[in-house]
């Protein structure tokens, strides 16, 4: 017969990163177990409540599942960094014109050339807006399967993934509770991280030009 129940520690592998889940699933434990005679053992916060005289009312359940979630959410971040500094980086699936990455890695696929034409037309002198006229004559569809326009011409064009550059964390990430960008922000540029799509002498024109056209319109 179960006499006691002990709450998981945050070590519990099996926890979810979701805090409304986490903070939900304690107060229906603490209900369950409570409703039913069964005593209850709150390990890191020191209290049992087989001791005399102690209650455990769901306010403090709830407490402890919003520690729970903020300790779950300074790990992600932790994480976060350290991902970034060791330079560990998994492609979504399915995020960038012109690469595979359904396995986290950059592969070039059956795009790639639509994604050199658009680097060789920029350098040649042709706007964003004309390049993705030229490609939706051609059907060719963003990774979305929409027509191209000038703003997703743009994102290609200056996106290091193409030469084979990644820069992680040039975004900062948000707290899952809250909402606000993380404070820390930590960054890494790697070259040659994977096989690009254009040479580097193409992408540093065109990139220079971009640079150009940012000066001639501040």
């Amino acid at each position: 017969m179960l006499e006691a129940y002990k709450r998981p520690d945050l070590g519990d592998p099996d926890a979810s990163d979701d805090p409304d889940a986490v903070k939900d699933e304690k107060t229906r434990q603490v209900k369950l177990l409570a409703g039913n005679g069964i005593d209850i053992v709150f390990e890191q916060e020191g209290i049992d409540t087989r001791d005399d005289g102690v209650t455990i009312p769901l306010s403090l359940a709830a407490s402890v599942a919003q520690a729970e979630s903020r300790s779950i959410s300074e790990n992600l971040k932790w994480v976060h960094r350290e991902r970034t500094i060791r330079g560990i980086f998994k492609a979504n699936r399915g995020a960038y014109f012109g690469f595979n990455t359904d396995d986290g890695n950059f592969t070039p696929d059956e795009n790639a050339k639509y994604v050199k034409m658009m680097y060789e037309l920029y350098a040649e002198g042709w706007k964003p807006t004309r390049i993705a006229n030229e490609l939706n004559r051609l059907g060719v569809k963003t990774v979305t399967g929409k027509a191209f326009a000038r703003d997703s011409v743009s994102r290609v064009l200056t996106n290091e993934v193409y030469v084979g550059d990644i820069h992680i964390g040039k975004t900062k990430s948000r707290d899952i509770i809250t909402g606000e960008l993380d404070e820390i922000q930590v960054e890494n540029y790697i070259k040659d991280h994977h096989e690009g799509i254009v040479n580097r002498e193409l992408w540093e024109k065109v990139q220079e030009r971009k640079a150009e056209f940012r000066r001639r319109h501040r």
